[in-house]
């Protein structure tokens, strides 16, 4: 009964994980979770007055997800950030752990971060 339980268990989190290959192979969804990962970095380093959301950068119609007040002579200066999540470089990472080699694993987190 308990190895029946284990294995239900089991079957749950593969589920799950099969779930999230989903959202992150569709490259809309990714985009959505690095914006989102983004707003709740600059939420706790920022206060909301230092920061645009879906701001126009430099009058034209392009638009970026955030844009940093950056302190300027006249006026603000905008640094704009465009955020993605970089399931390329997650994966090289989880390969270099499962490889189980240092160099690799260092300059793959170095590239991730």
């Amino acid at each position: 009964q308990a190895v029946q339980k284990g294995l239900g268990e089991m079957q749950s989190l593969a589920n799950g994980v099969g779930d999230l290959k989903r959202v992150l192979t569709n490259v809309k969804s990714r985009g959505v979770l690095g914006e989102y990962q983004l707003q709740a970095i600059l939420e706790n380093l920022l206060s909301p007055d230092q920061y645009l959301v879906n701001a126009s950068v430099n009058g034209s119609r392009d638009r970026v997800e955030f844009a940093i007040k950056m302190p300027g002579q006249e006026e603000a200066v905008l640094l704009p950030i465009d955020s993605k999540f970089p399931q390329e470089s997650y994966l090289r990472l989880v390969d270099a752990y499962e490889a189980n080699d240092k160099t690799t694993i260092d300059f793959s987190r170095a590239e991730l971060i």
